[in-house]
Parts: structure tokens; C-alpha cells; sequence
């Protein structure tokens, strides 16, 4: 089955992982490459609102103050005022001199809640919004307030994802808040310390309101009773650090006070009681009806299982009207059919389905046969552990909003968590987080562990469904979904005729999991025949769902896929909302075992983004040596207009992943093509490596558009690729413009080679030449050196990070480089960097008579040692006239080889229908 399409524990690792404890260096390495996707050139519409910052800062606060100040001074969208309320006076002149900073003076510190009331009542028009001294807003914060407001005018409120700083200004504990989410907000106020209210919808709720130090949960609550959940906007960017030690806390009775508030304005007869950990609650809904639900089991054998769950249910329940259905899947084992026989006979109902196991179709055998207003779906291998767990599961799916409710389910032994709800996206479709990682106690990320939300989707194992609801989304998909998904495919049709999926901790069951499954699983064939039917699951759930699994509203798109612990996703750090309008390209580039990706890929891409004509975001390798293979759901989460990846020797184990990009997210495919990569001589390194011309042709044919280096390598694909562009390599001039070399810094003259490990056969060529003029010159090797070369060589200096490589390769200070190359059909394909990065630092070049340097002007000999021996000896015995030749070398690269003058070539090479 496809890599990216791989569900269950072969997507998703076993983590090691401490509850509270976020993995090491992970947020440092995303914000490393995490960038603004705005330009500072990129203009912003004549109606763009300004937001307005107040500040009440008492005088102990002064010194945080500045922090703010700073953080505002160098926003990349001016469109900001900053009102401070003080009980001391304006530190600086510039507080009564500039037009966007004011300061409020009060004589005492229980004046100033009036006086901040005052000052945003007096806000005429914009935004608003009340922050502590010392967040320090990110250095595009208010630009992307400014362009959400504008892509999303029914926002009202906005919230945004927050960090805490140190005072050293180290960055840490990242909150990746969920989208708007109303039974997460009835159970915590984790919209954050700083909301910004729309100025006429402040206005419109009351202003600043009487709820105290809940003030900002309670005018959350307002805007959304007065204008609907669709009014709440999330930004899901860091767009503000807090200060470490000033995390703002819960007033617990201020903040049920503004909760209770809430749900009286929406007539909802309903308790806050504590929650189970400190600011949190939980709801307790009242309704005057207790309508009938209808338990429905499947089944087959398994009669411990089987007679635990139903005596449990017996036992343990105190709703008042229920039924339990069993669906037999056709039972043999004799004390299975011995116990529901004893069923039967005590009124049970049984229903047999004797055909091939069908998890859908048994359960919708039983929803036509119930008598249930309400449907519980359950597992066989499930424990009731609770007297109150339907009449708390009931409670919450009497809301006319709600469609489903899902409960937390326990592993027996260890007891750790099963279930706290399915992420959407997770593992490459849909997986449960924090599988068998938190115990009963442990509330994970921001506590959602232990307290209610809404989430897109919940597992069958227990799941309540009102039955007109079930009839409204013809229940289960029993054709498409037989086994595995059905569950979360039910939930999405639910949730897409505007219901939500309630998920609450307050309900615990025993869950053995799977126990059926497991069972078959051991038996080889009908593993392979299982195995394949879950790939066609699989599959089914990308075509029908794909946009809903790559966006889901209760995570973070900045939290990882690929782990199930809440962890930030570090190596694949989109620099963009895909919600936001843009005339520029985004492309998401794969980063690859190959230094092509930095010529072809990065710089193309950031003198595009210098130019303000894309945005791009890559997809980083987890270390040395290692790629990283995206899932689908996480290219789709990108949402790039141009997926893009070099040909690099491993491309062709991964044509699956670029085929589902292509075929099911309908995002084009951009192909880099550097080398003949089917034509790896045999002295490289890499020969085991290469690809042979079937596999080349696969990768080609893959692509939407290739595009190459030179013209022999165009020739030799045309005839099989879509569509073929020539770029050559080009120098960027940001990287080399700025670089220094010197010459004749030694008491010999300095001559010079630099390149990778696979040129094994190349130096083979100049070795006599390197042990004759040893003597007379001083060789300088810079990457690769063979042994037998050693001896002979001055200098051996060792690879370094490409971002290190420009300054590295001018520090060698050669009067004379070297650029030898076989004749093969290889070499005849490649391009002339190396000329072109030798010739950037002035140096005259010597090089093989090959294709790829011809019409530069450099000196090309035949590869026998003889030629080389007299060019060389030529220039180190004339370096005067050398020098000649490296300037003139110089500025033929600097006149027809720079990046920055053939931008337009490789922006029309990423547009693909616009």
C-alpha cells in the first residue's frame, strides 16, 4: 500500500514522550524556519483597519512596558495606536509628540479600570484590544490581524496562537490554540490573554463589561451569543509572546460568573461545576425528558468479552430507558452461542447477520430494527465502569446542536489512555492521539485531555447518535467503509450538516481494543486479504475527505501528523494560512539528499520572494543523510499552488507520494532536473545509487513540468515528459556579490579544486599533473581529496554547511582553479556552476575540454596530463596575466549568470494556470 497512505501505528510511532513536556529543540527549530510570508513591500488595501493597543500599566510594570513598545516599533504594518493607562506620568516627550502613542494618566491604581474603560469606549473606529505590559507582539502581529480582519469581514473576535519568552528573549511553551470551539470555551477560557474585538461588536455587547479579572472570557462569550460562532476568528500564527512569570491566571468565580451568564442568555438550564483541573468546568445540562437509547453491540464469539460488557452495562447503568441489541455475526464457539441463548431467553434482542464481518452493515441492521430515540454504539470489548455514563452521554446529545457524543476510553492493563477523540489528518487519515501516552489523570496539551470540546470525529467503540440524525446521514457507509473509518467518515457527513461531535472525559469506559481484529490479524491470508481491504478504506477516505482531513478545526496545522503527543511540527513549517487570498505563487519545495535543492529550489524561490512573487515553504530532512516522505493529508494542509522536488537518486522509491499529490490534491508537480542521473559513471560513489533509464523515465513522466539545467539533458527527456523548461544555473547576488577573495597571499601561488565526494574519476585526471607541480605550487583541495592525492596537497579543507560554502570556498584565495571532468555521457549533461562559482570570486580557470564549459572564457585543455601540465604552468608562472583571466572571467559571470536578472525565467516556470 502507498507509504503516505498508511494508517494505524505503522503511520504513527511509538512515542516516547513525557506528559507536559514538550520534545526538546522542536520549537526551536521550527521557529528557525519559520518565516513571514509578507514582503515589506507588499502594499495593503487604502480600508485597512487599524488596531488599537491599551495597556493598563501600573508603575511596577514600567520596565515591561518598553518590551511592547519595541515589539510595536517594528511592525511590518504600521496601521497601530498604543494607549497606556498609568498611574504615573509619561516617562518620554514622544508619548504626547507621536500621532499613534497615548498616555493616560491616573492618580491612583484603582482608577485605572474606569479610565481603560473610558479609553475603549473612546476608540472611533479598528480594532481593540487590551494586553498586559510586557507581550511582546510578533514582528508581523499586527499585519496578519490586519489581513485576516480583511479576508474574513463577518470575524468579530480574533485570537491567535501565543508563546512565553524568558528575559534573555529565548522562546518556549508554545500554545497552538484550536480553532472556535464552544464546548472547549464553555470548559476553560483558551482563547488566550489577548483578544481583539471588532471596535461597533465591542460597542454593540457592551463594552468592557462587570465580570472583573474575567472580563475578556465573559466579552468572549457576548460577542458569541451576540453574533455566532462564525464571528469568532482564530490566527493561527504566534502572534504574541507572553512574559515568562506573568501567565495570566483564572478567577474561578469571576470566570463561572461570566459562563453562567452565557449559557442563561442562551435559555439553557444548565450548573457550571468544577472541572478536573484548576480553570476548568464542566457543564451540566438538565433536560425534563429522558428518552429511550438503544445499545447496539456487535458481535461474534468472544463470549468473556461479550459477557463483561453487557453485565457491566447491567450492572453499572441507572438511565432509566434503554435496550440493548446484539448483532451475531455468527457465532460457533459453544459458550458464546450458550450466552446469547441465555439472552434471548432473559428478552435480549439478537439479530443475526451471518455474512462475511461488516462493522457498518451489523450496525445498521440494528438501527433499522431499534426502538431508540437515540442510538449507543458499542463495542463488545468495552467495560462500563460509571452508574451515570448514559445519563451524562444523553444529557450532552439532547443539545439540538449536537449530533454525536464520544467518552474517554481507558486501556484495561497498563491503564492508559485509548481514546481522547480522533484527529483528523493523524497518521495520514485519522488516529487517536495520545494512544496509550497519558494516564486516566494526565491532561496532555492545554489539558484537552480532561476537559469537554467539540472535535471532527470520535471512535464507534462508544459513540451516541440521535437516530433522526443517523437517518439524516443514511448512517454507516457499508460499501465503501465495511470495517475500518466508518466511524469517522459518520462524523464528517454529521458534522457537515452543521452538527458538532461533543467529546467528554466525564464519561469513562474500559476499552480492550480491537480484540476481533487482533485475533485475525495472526492468520497470515486473511491478514493479506485485510491489509488490502484497508488500503481500499484508506484510499476511499482521501477521495471523499481529503481537504476535511488535512484542516482539522480541533488541532493546529502547526502541530505534527506524524506524532500523536501534540508536538510541533518541525520539519514541515508552512509560512503561509492557506486561507488567506494572495496573487503570489506558494510553492512547497521537498528538501532532498542533494545541494541541487539550494541552486534549483531554495534560491530560484527566495529571489522570487525578494521579488514579491511567491511564498515558499519547505519540507526539511530530520537529519543527516535521511528524507523526510510527506503524507498526503500534509501536502493538502500546505495547500501550495506547486508541489517541487529535484530528481534526486531516491525519487523514484517515492513516486507514489508525488502521484497522490498530483491525482488526489490536484496540486501540480514541478521537477528539477540537474543531472542525467541515469547516467552516473561508474568511479562515482554514488553508481550503486543510480537510476536506471526505466526508473528515470517513471520520474519524468511523473511531472507536470520538468525543468532542467542544459540542453542535453532537455534532449535526452523530451521525448517523454510533459513539458520541458531550460534554466540554467545562475549565481544569486545577495549570497556572492558581498564575497572577498585574495591573491597571492602565499609564498607560492595557490591552485585549487572544490567539489563533492562522487568525482572520484575526475581527480583521477590531474593526479600526475598535482604530484609534477607540487613543487611549484600550492594545492589547495576543498571537499573531497583521494588518498593517493595526500602527499601532494598543501591544504585539505573538509565540507561545511551549504550556508557555509560561498564564504568557505572565497576563503582559499586561489590565483588558479581547476575544473576537471571525464568525457562520458554524464559529464556532457552537466551545467557550468563550477566555472560559474570560480569565476564569481575572479579566479582564472583551467578545465576539461567538455561541452558544459565551453563559451566561457577559461582556458580548456584535452585530458592528458601534457595539456594540463603547460596551462597550468602557464598562469602559476604568469600571474598577472592570470589575473587578467579571472577578471575577465569575473565579469562574464557577473554581466550573464546572476540569479536576480533571470527571476522572470523561473517565475513563469511555477505558474501553472494563472
Amino acid at each position: 500500500m502507498l507509504r503516505s497512505l498508511q494508517g494505524g501505528d505503522d503511520a504513527v510511532p511509538s512515542d516516547t514522550w513525557e506528559p507536559g513536556v514538550e520534545p526538546p529543540d522542536l520549537y526551536t527549530t521550527y521557529l528557525t524556519r519559520h518565516h513571514t510570508p509578507f514582503h515589506p513591500d507588499d502594499p495593503l488595501p487604502a480600508d485597512s483597519p487599524t488596531f488599537t493597543f491599551v495597556v493598563p500599566c501600573p508603575a511596577s510594570d514600567l520596565p515591561l512596558l518598553a518590551d511592547t513598545l519595541d515589539s510595536l516599533g517594528v511592525q511590518s504594518a504600521p496601521l497601530w495606536r498604543l494607549v497606556v493607562v498609568a498611574d504615573s506620568p509619561a516617562p518620554d516627550a514622544m508619548w504626547a509628540e507621536l500621532p499613534m502613542l497615548r498616555w493616560r494618566a491616573v492618580e491612583s491604581a484603582e482608577g485605572m479600570g474606569a479610565a481603560l474603560a473610558e479609553e475603549l469606549a473612546a476608540v472611533e473606529s479598528g480594532w481593540v484590544s487590551v494586553i498586559a505590559p510586557g507581550v511582546r507582539l510578533a514582528g508581523d502581529g499586527v499585519e496578519q490581524l490586519v489581513r485576516h480582519a480583511l479576508a474574513f469581514p463577518r470575524w468579530r473576535l480574533m485570537y491567535g496562537d501565543s508563546d512565553t519568552v524568558e528575559a534573555d528573549g529565548t522562546r518556549r511553551d508554545p500554545l497552538f490554540r484550536p480553532d472556535v470551539n464552544l464546548d472547549l470555551l464553555r470548559s476553560m477560557p483558551y482563547l488566550g490573554p489577548c483578544l481583539w474585538v471588532e471596535r461597533e461588536a465591542f460597542a454593540a455587547v457592551g463594552g468592557w463589561g462587570e465580570c472583573g479579572e474575567a472580563w475578556r472570557y465573559d466579552l468572549a462569550l457576548r460577542v458569541l451569543d451576540a453574533f455566532g460562532e462564525e464571528a469568532i476568528g482564530h490566527v493561527d500564527e504566534v502572534l504574541y509572546s507572553v512574559p515568562a512569570g506573568r501567565e495570566e491566571g483564572v478567577d474561578e468565580p469571576a470566570h463561572r460568573q461570566a459562563l453562567a451568564a452565557h449559557l442563561a442568555r442562551r435559555a439553557l438550564d444548565a450548573e457550571v461545576a468544577e472541572g478536573y483541573v484548576p480553570g476548568t468546568w464542566r457543564v451540566v445540562y438538565h433536560w425534563p425528558r429522558q428518552p429511550r437509547v438503544s445499545i447496539v453491540i456487535p458481535t461474534k464469539d468472544q463470549a468473556d468479552y461479550l459477557q463483561s460488557c453487557v453485565e457491566s452495562i447491567r450492572a453499572k447503568t441507572n438511565y432509566p430507558d434503554y435496550e440493548i441489541l446484539l448483532v451475531d455475526n455468527g457465532s460457533t464457539q459453544p459458550e458464546a452461542c450458550a450466552y446469547l441463548e441465555r439472552l434471548r431467553a432473559e428478552g435480549v434482542r439478537v439479530l443475526p447477520y451471518p455474512k462475511p464481518f461488516n462493522f457498518s452493515a451489523m450496525c445498521n441492521l440494528a438501527a433499522r430494527e431499534a426502538s431508540g430515540e437515540y442510538l449507543l454504539l458499542l463495542n463488545n470489548d468495552t467495560v462500563v465502569l460509571q452508574e451515570h455514563w448514559l445519563e451524562r452521554m444523553v444529557a450532552y446529545g439532547q443539545r439540538p446542536d449536537v449530533g454525536i457524543v464520544g467518552v474517554k476510553l481507558m486501556f484495561p492493563q497498563p491503564p492508559t489512555v485509548q481514546h481522547v477523540g480522533v484527529i483528523l489528518g493523524l497518521g495520514g487519515i485519522a488516529e487517536h492521539p495520545y494512544l496509550g501516552l497519558l494516564g486516566l489523570t494526565d491532561g496532555g496539551y492545554m489539558n484537552r485531555a480532561l476537559v469537554d470540546q467539540d472535535l471532527s470525529a470520535v471512535t464507534a467503540a462508544c459513540l451516541l447518535i440521535r437516530k433522526s440524525v443517523w437517518e439524516e446521514v443514511k448512517g454507516l457507509d457499508e460499501q465503501a467503509f465495511r470495517v475500518s473509518y466508518n466511524d469517522v467518515d459518520l462524523c464528517l457527513k454529521v458534522r457537515e450538516r452543521g452538527y458538532k461531535i461533543v467529546w467528554t472525559p466525564f464519561v469513562v469506559l474500559v476499552h480492550h481494543g480491537s480484540v476481533s481484529q487482533q485475533q485475525e490479524a495472526a492468520e497470515p491470508a486473511k491478514a493479506r486479504k485485510a491489509q488490502q481491504r484497508f488500503g481500499k478504506e484508506q484510499e476511499a477516505m482521501l477521495r471523499k475527505w481529503l481537504p476535511q482531513l488535512a484542516r482539522d478545526p480541533a488541532y493546529n496545522r502547526h502541530l505534527s501528523l506524524t506524532h500523536r503527543d501534540y508536538r510541533v511540527e518541525s520539519e514541515i513549517v508552512v509560512n503561509w494560512d492557506p486561507r488567506l487570498p494572495t496573487e503570489k505563487v506558494r510553492v512547497l519545495g521537498w528538501e532532498q539528499l542533494s545541494g541541487v535543492i539550494e541552486y534549483r529550489i531554495k534560491q530560484p524561490l527566495e529571489g522570487l520572494w525578494q521579488a514579491r512573487a511567491v511564498e515558499r515553504s519547505f519540507i526539511h530532512a530530520p537529519g543527516v543523510r535521511q528524507t523526510r516522505i510527506p503524507l498526503l493529508v500534509e501536502v493538502e494542509r500546505a495547500k501550495p499552488d506547486v508541489f517541487t522536488a529535484s530528481a534526486f537518486l531516491e525519487l523514484s522509491d517515492h513516486l507514489e507520494t508525488v502521484q497522490q499529490v498530483r491525482e488526489l490534491a490536484g496540486i501540480p508537480f514541478l521537477l528539477h532536473l540537474d543531472d542525467l542521473i541515469s547516467e552516473i559513471p561508474r568511479q562515482s560513489e554514488v553508481y550503486e545509487h543510480r537510476n536506471t533509464p526505466g526508473e528515470m523515465k517513471r520520474v519524468v513522466r511523473t511531472a507536470d513540468r520538468v525543468v532542467v539545467t542544459t540542453e542535453p539533458i532537455r534532449a535526452a527527456i523530451e521525448k517523454y515528459a510533459r513539458e520541458v523548461r531550460l534554466i540554467p544555473n545562475y549565481l544569486p547576488g545577495w549570497v556572492w556579490n558581498g564575497l572577498q577573495s585574495q591573491r597571492r597571499v602565499g609564498p607560492r601561488p595557490r591552485v585549487g579544486w572544490a567539489g563533492a565526494m562522487q568525482h572520484a574519476g575526475d581527480l583521477a585526471l590531474i593526479r600526475e599533473v598535482v604530484e609534477a607541480t607540487s613543487g611549484e605550487c600550492d594545492w589547495v583541495f576543498f571537499g573531497m581529496c583521494p588518498e593517493e592525492l595526500r602527499p601532494f596537497v598543501k591544504e585539505f579543507h573538509p565540507f561545511v554547511p551549504f550556508e557555509q560554502y560561498p564564504a568557505k570556498l572565497a576563503s582559499l584565495n586561489l590565483d588558479l582553479a581547476v575544473a576537471p571532468l571525464e568525457v562520458n555521457r554524464f559529464n556532457e549533461c552537466k551545467s557550468n556552476l563550477r566555472i560559474l562559482e570560480y569565476g564569481i570570486l575572479g579566479w582564472p580557470v583551467v578545465c576539461s575540454d567538455v561541452l558544459p564549459y565551453r563559451g566561457a572564457p577559461v582556458t580548456r585543455v584535452p585530458n592528458r596530463p601534457d595539456a594540463w601540465l603547460e596551462a597550468i604552468r602557464a598562469r602559476i608562472h604568469d600571474l598577472d596575466a592570470a589575473q587578467k583571466e579571472g577578471d575577465a572571467l569575473q565579469q562574464w559571470v557577473r554581466e550573464g549568470w546572476m540569479l536576480e536578472d533571470h527571476l522572470g525565467e523561473w517565475l513563469e516556470a511555477y505558474r501553472f494556470g494563472r
